[in-house]
């Protein structure tokens, strides 16, 4: 049990009524947090309308139009943005591949106007608070940095939850040498780590330095909340439109597959594009339901790929069971094969296509659960798209608990209790 009036103050760039995985992270901790009797203050990026239903990846860079400067709403305070600042506007106007380096030796030039609204609004709102720890969920590197200056300022123990890594398989050379030094800069400090895989935690410290390897950690996964374990009784209705596009579009085929979600460019989604190419007895669709723009499909190479946008999660719950599968493409040459939608799909108990070469970590989930098919090519793909076909396919009875979000939730608020005791 926590001690009697534990406060702690959570940071994050992205938290409701933003619509993206990374709120169904950070927003199911604060909720954990809160019914143990901890108190919780927020600090995030307040979201236009036109941002919060945005699919764009970088969408906390975008400037809020509508606020001008901070302001607190119950115990949330959301601070506007505005891409500017001089770290900024140096970068701008340094030639390349000198505003690289730079940009690398900075810890988050982009939110450099975030970072100092935070710290300042803190002062305002919340200093008179007596707080037992401060938890930043990372990315970007602004809610590290205000974490940081505020443990700093007023001596108040930090933690940061990686939902990313700071470091990733695509830095090499003087680049990561540069991030590891900025990595060990932010975090030599902190009090512990959270890691959103187990992957990630080994990546973390594989590529790390000495005084970063011997923090405390605990690894929690998203886990999946407990409507993805039974059917949703019907959809948002603000996603109307996008339910009669799906209907449509499951009119004309004999198999409907989905993939709900971003893809990201290191994904293998062409691996399923590819394999459905040139089947001449069974007409098989695939739906991808909240597509950014890193992922282009051409409409004549692929005229059996469906683009829909981005809709409430309850919505895509319930398009995930009206599905004949689902889609998981693994990603390519990565630290961690986990993605924002993996735990949904392990819940719903729907066949899932996964592609081949799985990361090590997601295999202990998949050995739990029956409704997971690892391929080994195309044609095992085309293979299993028979057997769907003829309902020879079928998935069976998995362990729930440590699919549950709420398992993973338990270790994260242990956690807090212990780092904040």
């Amino acid at each position: 049990m926590p001690e009697k009036n534990m406060r702690v103050l959570f940071i994050s760039m992205f938290y409701p009524p933003l619509n993206s995985i990374a709120c169904l992270r950070v927003k199911p901790m604060v909720d954990k947090l809160l019914q143990n009797g901890i108190e919780v203050d927020i600090i995030t990026k307040h979201y236009d309308a036109d941002q919060i239903n945005s699919s764009a990846d970088m969408v906390s860079i975008l400037d809020s139009k509508d606020a001008s400067e901070p302001y607190l709403q119950g115990n949330i305070l959301f601070i506007p943005f505005k891409l500017e600042g001089p770290q900024f506007k140096k970068y701008t106007i340094l030639p390349s591949p000198f505003n690289g380096l730079y940009n690398y030796m900075t810890p988050d030039l982009f939110h450099e106007n975030f970072i100092n609204w935070s710290v300042n609004g803190f002062k305002k709102y919340f200093s008179g608070n007596k707080y037992n720890l401060i938890i930043a969920s990372f990315g970007p590197p602004a809610a590290i940095m205000v974490a940081k200056k505020i443990s700093e300022q007023y001596q108040i123990p930090f933690i940061v939850d990686f939902r990313d890594a700071y470091i990733t398989e695509k830095h090499s050379g003087l680049r990561k040498l540069i991030l590891m030094q900025m990595q060990n800069y932010l975090l030599e400090k902190s009090s512990g780590l959270v890691f959103a895989s187990e992957g990630m935690r080994d990546y973390f410290f594989s590529n790390s330095f000495k005084k970063v390897k011997n923090k405390d950690f605990e690894v929690v996964y998203n886990g999946a909340v407990d409507s993805c374990f039974s059917r949703v009784e019907g959809y948002d209705f603000s996603d109307q439109n996008v339910i009669e596009s799906y209907q449509r579009i499951k009119q004309n085929y004999d198999l409907v597959l989905i993939h709900t979600g971003t893809i990201y460019k290191d994904q293998d989604i062409r691996f399923f594009l590819d394999g459905i190419l040139n089947l001449s007895d069974i007409k098989v669709g695939i739906v991808l339901l909240g597509l950014t723009s890193n992922t282009s499909i051409d409409p004549f190479k692929y005229p059996d790929v469906h683009v829909l946008p981005k809709v409430k999660h309850k919505t895509s719950i319930y398009l995930q069971q009206e599905s004949d599968a689902l889609l998981l493409p693994v990603y390519k040459n990565r630290y961690t094969g986990w993605s924002g939608k993996t735990f949904e799909y392990l819940a719903s108990g729907k066949i899932i296509l996964c592609s081949p070469e799985p990361q090590n970590d997601l295999l202990p989930f998949f050995n739990d659960n029956n409704n997971v098919v690892v391929l080994k090519d195309r044609e095992d793909l085309r293979n299993n798209i028979q057997l769907l076909y003829s309902k020879s396919l079928k998935s069976g009875p998995f362990n729930e608990e440590r699919i549950r979000k709420d398992y993973w939730l338990e270790l994260f608020v242990k956690f807090i209790i212990k780092k904040a005791s």
